[in-house]
C-alpha cells in the first residue's frame, strides 16, 4: 500500500508533497483525503468516453490559447446526464445543463451540446434520449 512505502507525520497521515512523490511511482492512482491515502478504482467506459470527448474538443481549440487563472470548473456525471458547471464571473455559483442544451465555456470561448460531451456514453438518459431521437427521425421520413 502507498502509505506504507511513505514517511507519516506523527498523527499517521501523510502531507501533500508525500502523497505527490508515491504517485510519481504507484502502480494505481490514488486520493489524498484528509492525509490518509485511499486507492481509486479504475475508470469505467463511460468515463473514458467523456474524457475523450473533452480531451477531443477541448485540445483542439485551445492549441493558441493561454489561460492565466483557473475561470470555470466543470464537473461531468457518467452514471446519468447532468454536467455542472462554477463560472468565477457568477460568483462559483453552480449551473446544471441536460441534453438538448449547449454549454459555453466563456474563458475559452468554446460551445459544446450536452449531447456532444456524451456521444457513446451508455447510461439509461442517453439510452433514452437516442431511442426518442431515432423515433422522430423515423416519424419524419
Amino acid at each position: 500500500m502507498l502509505a506504507n512505502k511513505q514517511q507519516t507525520t506523527i498523527s499517521g497521515k501523510i502531507n501533500i508533497a508525500e502523497y505527490l512523490e508515491g504517485e510519481l511511482v504507484a502502480e494505481i492512482k490514488h486520493e489524498l483525503v484528509d492525509g490518509q491515502v485511499y486507492a481509486m478504482v479504475g475508470a469505467s467506459g463511460n468515463h473514458n468516453y467523456i474524457s475523450e470527448n473533452i480531451y477531443r474538443k477541448f485540445g483542439n481549440h485551445l492549441e493558441y490559447i493561454n489561460i492565466p487563472t483557473l475561470e470555470e470548473y466543470v464537473i461531468i456525471e457518467q452514471d446519468f446526464v447532468d454536467i455542472t458547471v462554477y463560472q468565477k464571473r457568477d460568483d462559483w455559483r453552480s449551473t446544471h445543463y441536460f441534453l438538448e442544451e449547449t454549454i459555453h465555456f466563456k474563458s475559452i470561448d468554446l460551445a459544446l451540446s450536452v449531447e456532444e460531451i456524451y456521444h457513446r456514453v451508455n447510461n439509461e438518459d442517453m439510452i433514452e434520449f437516442l431511442t426518442k431521437k431515432e423515433e422522430l427521425d423515423h416519424e419524419g421520413e
